[in-house]
């Protein structure tokens, strides 16, 4: 059994694990004792809550993102999804004293975007599911909240914003893919990412590489699309020769059953 310190998640096996959205190396644990290889989990960890309205009503903290804006949310919901968090307002650092942590890089309507999901537990356009429906998250919105996710440590919201974009690719990949910036994805993602390699996937199916620059990739030119991309696209699309795939894997996934 496997057991993740970061996102807390436990599964049977890593590849569950990474399906899971968590990058980081999960801890094998045998009778309760982890792998001594495997650095001891943080201090506080985010699955150590389990908020309520009645508890957290008295504890409210800022969050002052982009522009110098704040934003206030009960803390023991911001620990309770996020390791980040929970480091940060319960330990002994300065934002723990002031209730007030800073994050200057993270825009607003990221911001606002995690805070609908923190308290809905639901993204924008999930029901909709298409990125240009009237009330629905746009794609890049929803890539800036994985990315929100996975720099601070929310593995639920990971996992979620993940699955909504792949069923857009499964329902009509040049949509889905035609609206996202594929090198933004890779400065900000490895291309390992389940992200990336859903990109990655798509690429290799619908585009046949040896067409010249100038032919248009779902959208996107060769030359707009980063090197190290365009090789894994390539890679990939000679696992697919080998092994006579007829349908991508994103095209066989029923969004209902995600």
């Amino acid at each position: 059994m496997y057991h993740c310190s970061v996102c807390g998640y436990t599964s049977l096996s890593r590849r569950c694990h990474e399906s899971y959205g968590c990058r980081r190396e999960p801890a094998l644990v045998i009778s309760g004792n982890t792998d001594s290889t495997t650095s001891a989990p943080p201090k506080t960890t985010a699955s150590s809550y389990r908020p309520s309205f009645r508890s957290a009503a008295a504890d409210v903290v800022a969050v002052r993102v982009e522009g110098e804006t704040n934003y206030y949310a009960h803390k023991a919901f911001l620990c309770s999804v996020s390791a980040y968090f929970a480091n940060a307002f319960n330990g002994s650092f300065v934002e723990a004293e002031e209730k007030l942590i800073k994050l200057p890089t993270v825009a607003v309507t990221t911001f606002e975007n995690f805070l609908e999901w923190l308290y809905t537990r639901k993204l924008s356009g999930t029901e909709a599911d298409d990125g240009a429906d009237d009330g629905a998250m746009p794609n890049d919105e929803l890539f800036d909240l994985h990315v929100f996710a996975q720099e601070h440590d929310v593995p639920q919201l990971l996992r979620d914003t993940f699955l909504l974009y792949l069923r857009r690719v499964a329902k009509d990949v040049y949509r889905a893919v035609h609206s996202v910036d594929v090198s933004k994805v890779v400065d900000k993602l490895s291309t390992a990412s389940p992200w990336c390699k859903l990109l990655i996937d798509a690429f290799a199916w619908e585009n046949d590489m040896r067409d010249g620059s100038g032919r248009k990739m779902l959208g996107h030119t060769m030359d707009e699309l980063p090197k190290e991309f365009l090789w894994q696209v390539l890679m990939q699309q000679k696992a697919y020769a080998r092994t006579n795939a007829r349908v991508p894997p994103f095209a066989q996934l029923d969004g209902s059953r995600i």
